[in-house]
């Protein structure tokens, strides 16, 4: 979790797994972009945001499943609980 996208220090988390041999996996990654309710619906799938991990494009999705919960980008637990 980040509170801007240069706070996710990706490109740290790439030196890091180059210097110690280290493999970030992205097609296991997810970014959910959380705005205040009336921004989400507008922002969520913004298609201009890209993130990549080791040159693999990060996808950005609505909601997901994370531990057994599912956290969803407009901050409702409907999913969840249903």
């Amino acid at each position: 979790m980040a509170p801007t996208a240069s706070a996710m220090l990706l490109q740290l988390c790439e030196e890091y797994a180059q210097t110690y041999s280290v493999l970030f996996n992205a097609a296991k990654s997810k970014c959910i972009v959380c705005e205040s309710r009336s921004k989400v619906r507008a922002l969520a799938f913004n298609r201009d945001v890209r993130f990549a991990m080791n040159c693999f494009v990060i996808d950005i999705v609505g909601s997901w499943a994370h531990l057994g919960h599912i956290i969803s980008a407009d901050k409702d637990d409907g999913l969840d609980i249903g």
